[in-house]
């Protein structure tokens, strides 16, 4: 049986301030999902919730799976220290083991769950934690086909653009285009890396 949205919000829980979350404060909400607050710092997001709704909703509609090659729980730890996240699972220690057991053992999750996971907090994470996500989904050690990569980002910018951003080729690797986000119009940005431990696969300090 698979959980529906509410019941997954209800079931992982908010996390907490407290929470040691990509190695930095965590990125927190508010109630409109406009803001978020690092290191005392209060941004307005630029790409807004109905965006984000719309791009979960075209990944579910078009079967496209967000962590392309990869389990869902392996594609996470590319950006996120899942053994420091709770997990909602009381046999499980922590995230890892709770996504693992409903994704990979018993796939009983809903296949948008990350979006509405209060963990993750895409819907009113940070403009550059949300876009990071996108980039990652379509760097090509998760999606090795480029023709496939070029599609998924053509469909994330076209509903981007109504917020003023994209995503764009940045570099190539083993002849194969990297992502990164950008202000229409802009050069690339370049984020920082998420968090500090060592990634077997990442290659770049760029958005993927």
């Amino acid at each position: 049986m698979r959980l529906g949205k509410a019941e997954l919000d209800s079931t992982h829980g908010a996390a907490g301030d407290g929470d040691d979350r990509q190695g930095n404060e965590a990125s927190r909400g508010d109630a409109a999902g406009l803001f978020y607050n690092r290191g005392g710092r209060v941004v307005a997001n630029e790409v807004s919730e109905i965006t984000r709704r719309e791009i979960s909703d075209y990944l579910t509609a078009s079967e496209t799976d967000w962590a392309g090659r990869f389990t869902d729980d392996d594609f996470l730890a590319r950006l996120y220290d899942l053994t420091k996240m709770p997990s909602g699972d009381s046999r499980f220690k922590n995230a890892a083991g709770d996504i693992w057991q409903h994704r990979v053992n018993n796939s009983d999750w809903d296949s948008d769950w990350v979006f509405h996971d209060s963990r993750f907090n895409l819907l009113h994470a940070s403009d550059e934690e949300f876009l990071r996500f996108l980039c990652e989904s379509v760097h090509p050690v998760v999606r090795p086909s480029a023709e496939a990569a070029q599609t998924i980002v053509d469909a994330y910018n076209e509903r981007l653009a109504e917020d003023g951003w994209e995503l764009a080729e940045a570099r190539k690797i083993s002849g194969k285009p990297v992502f990164a986000a950008r202000k229409r119009g802009e050069r690339v940005t370049v984020f920082a890396e998420p968090t500090g431990w060592q990634k077997v696969d990442r290659q770049l300090g760029l958005c993927g």
